[in-house]
Formats: structure tokens, sequence, C-alpha cells
């Protein structure tokens, strides 16, 4: 239509120049023809433009047109998702208002999976949402892990059980490839049976000598008991050395 086409000239030169304002004026004009007609082809051009404006249409889309009914809401949504990491302060705001609550715990449900950056990912994990945070430690590569300790960790306390239940198992699951003896004692010295199980584990493959008073810290600890009593044997004569000097003493 000449009309679309006149509009997606003057939003397209408006973007040439960073003019983010008269974008807008001309974005809110082909928003309106989709209003008028649900169907149209012109709502996957308004997504388009949306994403292209990126960071300057953040803020417009969380605070109006997340509030607003479908078609207009869905492609608000659809295009915040698109946006992804730069939407993710202001959706979390979005979480307060209860007029925008649901919208944006779904646009952040779609983003966190995509985060890669592991100070958004620190930040998502303190979002004042179960489902939100339990999302941002699902999405932590296992090699990321231990650099993730302290807010991992923070989690396992959490309020709500599926977030404390993730972050133990992101741990766990992450402790078979950890071979940094620093890492594994901050995991042994946890108060949390089931990491502190599979931290003794990791550490009896190290044959670390260093292990040594770890191990014989838990021999009286029934969960724990076997797995350090076998990591003693591993190790060998240096742990027999080690018991006799501390009888001697």
């Amino acid at each position: 239509e000449p009309a679309t086409e006149y509009l997606m000239a003057k939003i397209n030169e408006s973007l040439q120049n960073n003019d983010s304002e008269t974008a807008w004026k001309y974005l809110s004009l082909l928003i309106m023809k989709v209003l008028e007609d649900k169907n149209s082809s012109i709502s996957g051009l308004v997504t388009e433009v949306l994403v292209r404006m990126g960071q300057p249409a953040v803020a417009p889309l969380v605070d109006f047109y997340l509030t607003t009914q479908p078609p207009l809401k869905d492609k608000a949504l659809e295009a915040l998702t698109q946006i992804g990491p730069p939407a993710v302060e202001a959706l979390t705001h979005a979480l307060n208002n209860p007029n925008t609550k649901v919208s944006a715990q779904e646009a952040l449900l779609k983003i966190i999976p995509q985060l890669k950056d592991l100070e958004l990912l620190k930040q998502a994990l303190e979002i004042p949402d179960p489902q939100v945070r339990k999302a941002a430690i699902e999405a932590i590569d296992k090699s990321k892990v231990p650099e993730m300790f302290k807010p991992l960790i923070q989690r396992l306390s959490d309020d709500d059980k599926s977030v404390r239940d993730t972050a133990q198992k992101s741990l766990i699951n992450a402790i078979s490839q950890m071979s940094n003896f620093e890492h594994l004692l901050k995991l042994v010295n946890l108060d949390n049976n089931s990491i502190k199980l599979e931290a003794l584990k990791a550490l009896a493959q190290l044959k670390d000598q260093r292990a040594i008073p770890i191990f014989i810290n838990n021999l009286s600890q029934p969960p724990l008991k076997d797995t350090a009593l076998e990591a003693l044997k591993q190790i060998g004569q240096p742990s027999v050395d080690y018991l006799v000097t501390k009888i001697n003493e």
C-alpha cells in the first residue's frame, strides 16, 4: 500500500539519522494500521522496525505497549524478545507493575535463556520472580559455574524450593568436570550434603594430599564416611603418615 510504503520510508530515514523520536511518530501511525486490520501483514513490519530500533524501543514498549491488548501487545512481546538482553532491566522493573507483570515475566522467560553475559546472568539471579531466577540458573553453562559460585551458592538459600533445587543441580552437574582444588574445597565446605558428597568424590579423583584433613574430618559424617574413607585409601601412605603425625602430637 502507498501509505505503508511512505511510513516505512519515513521510519527508515529517521533510523538512518538516529532520530528515534521521529521514527516513533511514524511507527505509531503504522501501528494504527495494524489495529485497523488484525490480519494485516503490516504487523510483521512493525516488529521488524521495533527490533531495528533496539534499546530506544525498550522503554516505550514496556511502559505503554505491554499494557495494551492483542495484537499490539503480542507484537510488543515479540519485539522485546528479539531485542533480547537490552530489554532485561526494563522488564525487571515491569514485574513490579500489576498491569505488566505477566507480560514482563513471559518476555523475560524467553530472553533469559539467550543470555551469555555472566554479569547479566548474575543480575537475573536477583530478579524478584522465582521462575525467572530458575531460568537464569538453567542458562548458566557448566564451564562457567565456577565463575558463578557466589550467586549460585546464594540461591541454595532461595525462598523458592524450585530455585534451590535448580541451583543445587547446577552445582552438582558441574562438579564432575572440576579439577581445581580451591573450587572443590569451597563446595566441600558448604552445608549441603548432596553437594559435599559429589565434591568429595571429585577431590578423591585428584589424589591431592592437601585433601587428607578434609577427608578425615568427614569420616564422622554417615552420608560421607564411605567416600572419605575410600579417598584416603586411594591417596595411600601419605594418609597413614598424616594420621600417625596427628596421633603423636
